[in-house]
């Protein structure tokens, strides 16, 4: 059995009784991807990280044509 986390999502019904992500983001059904494997992602989680990322790779071609 794989122990990355999403393997363990389809054998270990616990993971689908917590309410809150990691962050502290309610898991509701408007709030979650559910993928084919059984494990479930915070979308707004998700979309911080993406905002985030955006910015910093922005920001690093921004610095690139500065140079």
């Amino acid at each position: 059995m794989v122990k990355d986390g999403r393997m363990e999502a389809i054998h270990n019904p616990a993971i689908h009784l917590k309410t809150h992500c990691i962050k502290g983001h309610e898991l509701n059904e408007n709030n979650v991807y559910h993928f084919a494997d059984g494990h479930r992602k915070c979308k707004q989680c998700t979309k911080i990280r993406n905002t985030e990322e955006w910015t910093k790779r922005k920001l690093r071609e921004m610095n690139k044509l500065t140079m």
